[in-house]
């Protein structure tokens, strides 16, 4: 819900199950359009809901990422990571960009050294030799960044497709491999990594989205910056092990009541047989009276602060 405050809004996601709503007060509701957004014309039963309990959370070892790439996004991005109180990130980034130019950029930002270590690696990562001497397949995540330092955004997502493929011939034999993440700049490359492992974020169009959307509803900006901080609330996967739940039919409503025993909120259940689809198997907000067959290894897409 969002909550009037002063002149803007206060976002307060996944809130107690007593909270009492002002008639002020707005729902935060997910829906596939705002037509489907109108509240309904009655209210629906009560759902007897178990009280919340803190989820248990461990400190989490230190984390290795490899950036291969620079732009002007990545100072926030490493300040982003700084601001994970529960884990540590050495870093290491690649460019042909050079090292004194990048860390004059970074030392404007002050970032904590308490939960980041940043080393910067002065070579072109598209030679596959160059590539090899990092050992990509020893990082626990890999970022491939577009370059501002191309004239054209064709030019900067060849040079990320071409980083990406190399990466994928190099860590072909291993049997486990870092998680990839690849921004681009054109949607309409998207495609080639069609039934290919790995994340693509095609950064102008997540940014128009959300422009968009701030613009037509203003109280969402405070909803997105929950979302998007460190501090706030975010979105993961869970496995439904995690919930005591076993493989076999469940209504969607009995895995929201699963999650809200647990202080979180259930928006939707991932396949693990349709991870590597283009939608990556997930399916959010099915309907609650929905009969789901799960199998073991499916998760829940939930928000919450236990990552």
């Amino acid at each position: 819900m969002v909550r009037p405050q002063g002149d803007g809004f206060q976002a307060l996601l996944n809130p107690p199950n007593d909270l009492r709503l002002e008639a002020s007060d707005r729902i935060a509701v997910l829906a596939s359009s705002h037509q489907d957004a109108e509240p309904a014309g009655t209210v629906a039963d009560d759902i007897e809901l178990t009280e919340k309990t803190a989820a248990h959370s461990e400190e989490r070892s230190q984390r290795r990422v490899l950036v291969l790439g620079w732009n002007h996004r990545v100072p926030a991005l490493l300040k982003e990571f700084s601001s994970y109180p529960k884990e540590k990130f050495a870093i290491d980034i690649v460019s042909q960009v050079s090292t004194n130019k990048r860390e004059k950029r970074l030392a404007i930002e002050s970032l904590s050294t308490d939960q980041l270590s940043v080393t910067q690696l002065e070579f072109d990562y598209t030679v596959p030799a160059y590539l090899e001497s990092v050992d990509p397949a020893s990082y626990d995540n890999v970022v491939l960044l577009t370059s501002e330092r191309l004239k054209s955004g064709a030019e900067s997502d060849a040079r990320a497709i071409l980083g990406y493929l190399l990466l994928r011939e190099q860590m072909s034999a291993q049997a486990a491999s870092p998680a990839i993440l690849v921004e681009l700049t054109n949607p309409d490359n998207v495609s080639l990594f069609d039934n290919r492992r790995g994340e693509v974020i095609v950064s102008p169009v997540i940014v128009s989205h959300m422009l968009a959307r701030v613009a037509l509803r203003r109280e969402l900006h405070t909803v997105f910056d929950e979302l998007f901080s460190s501090s706030g609330f975010e979105i993961i996967f869970r496995s439904i092990k995690d919930y005591c739940l076993a493989r076999g039919e469940y209504a969607f409503v009995d895995l929201q009541q699963a999650a809200d025993a647990r202080g979180e909120i259930a928006i939707g259940i991932r396949r693990a047989g349709l991870v590597h689809t283009p939608q990556g198997g997930a399916e959010l907000n099915p309907g609650r009276d929905e009969h789901l067959q799960l199998s073991e290894n499916d998760e829940l897409i939930v928000l919450t602060t236990d990552t």
